[in-house]
C-alpha cells in the first residue's frame, strides 16, 4: 500500500508523490493544519461530561452546531481578510483564538460561557482553515495545486480523526 521508495517520494497504491517538489514551508503548514485539527478533536470527547458537570446537562446536541455555524459564517468573512490582509494574518487570528478558546473552558466554567467558547472554537475553525488553504495555494507550483489541496485535505482529516 504505502511504500517509501526513498527519503524524497512517497508511493501508495500507483501514485507517487515526489516531496522534493514542494517547498518546505508547505510541509510545515500541513503540520500545523494537522496539529491545528487535532487540538480541536482532543478537545471535543470531554465536551459533553464537561458540559454536564456544569450544569449542561440535556444542551449536550448544541456543541457541534454552536461551533459549526459561527465557522459557516465566518468562512466568507476570512476568505475575503486573507485576500486583503494576507493568508499568515488568517491563519494566526484563528490560531491565537484557538489557543484562548481551548484555555477558556476551565477557567469559566458556565453553561452560557461555555456555548460562547464554542462559538470562539467556531471562529478559530472559520479562519485558520481558509488560511492554509489559501496560503498552500499561493506557495506551491502550479501544476502542483490540485495535489497540494489534497495532501492539506489529508492533514485536515487525520487531525480529525
Amino acid at each position: 500500500m504505502l511504500k517509501f521508495r526513498n527519503r524524497h517520494s512517497w508511493r501508495f497504491l500507483n501514485w507517487t508523490i515526489d516531496l522534493s517538489q514542494y517547498p518546505k514551508r508547505f510541509w510545515k503548514l500541513c503540520l500545523a493544519c494537522l496539529l491545528f485539527f487535532s487540538s480541536f478533536t482532543m478537545v471535543l470527547p470531554d465536551l459533553p461530561q464537561w458540559l454536564k458537570s456544569i450544569g449542561g446537562a440535556g444542551y449536550e446536541w448544541l456543541i457541534i452546531p454552536s461551533f459549526a455555524f459561527i465557522a459557516l459564517l465566518l468562512r466568507p468573512i476570512s476568505g475575503k481578510l486573507a485576500d486583503q490582509k494576507g493568508r499568515v494574518v488568517v491563519m494566526v487570528i484563528g490560531a491565537v483564538a484557538a489557543t484562548l478558546a481551548s484555555s477558556l473552558y476551565l477557567v469559566l466554567p458556565i453553561v452560557a460561557l461555555f456555548f460562547m467558547i464554542r462559538g470562539l472554537h467556531g471562529f478559530c475553525a472559520g479562519f485558520s482553515p481558509t488560511g492554509f488553504t489559501a496560503y498552500a495555494d499561493d506557495i506551491v507550483p502550479l501544476e502542483k495545486r490540485g495535489e497540494a489541496m489534497g495532501i492539506i485535505s489529508i492533514c485536515n482529516n487525520v487531525g480529525n480523526a
